[in-house]
């Protein structure tokens, strides 16, 4: 009797142990499944006056991020890379420029000022930061091989 006690112990344990693995496997799915995806490539492109485009190609994992930005104009542009990590629906970015233009630290230092992004339907919506608030701007499209970006047409600005 002392052996069968002795494995049905043993299973007990195996079995606790067990669920006590798949329990805390399913809430840290359940987790991640809460957290927006921002992951992929995004582009904003506008051709009046001198133009405009913004690139993003972002990395996830959880609620952090990593990835590379590109922006500018006609005439100039800068680009570097960008860190941040998703609180609620947001995602929280801060930059860094390979060439020092834009006004962001050169990398690998992270400018402390953060933008935060949205996503609106099928677009990723930026907002600036100005001082302690955020203004509203570009909403950028899925980008990539296959997929081509819209140009904005508003021309007002």
């Amino acid at each position: 009797m002392i052996g069968v006690e002795k494995y049905g112990l043993r299973l007990l344990g195996v079995l606790i142990f067990a669920t006590t693995v798949l329990t805390t496997f399913s809430a840290d799915a359940a987790d991640a499944a809460d957290i927006p995806q921002f992951a992929g490539q995004w582009g904003y492109a506008k051709q009046c006056g001198s133009g405009h485009y913004l690139g993003l190609e972002i990395q996830q994992s959880g609620d952090r991020v990593t990835g590379e930005w590109r922006e500018g104009t006609n005439a100039r542009g800068g680009g570097g890379k960008l860190e941040g990590q998703v609180r609620g629906d947001k995602l929280y970015l801060r930059y860094c420029s390979d060439d020092e233009e834009r006004g962001y630290a050169a990398c690998p230092d992270y400018s402390g000022a953060e933008d935060y992004f949205l996503i609106d339907g099928e677009t990723l919506v930026r907002h600036q930061k100005y001082g302690s608030s955020y203004r509203r701007g570009v909403a950028l499209h899925p980008d990539g091989p296959g997929k081509k970006v819209p140009f904005d047409k508003n021309c007002t600005e």
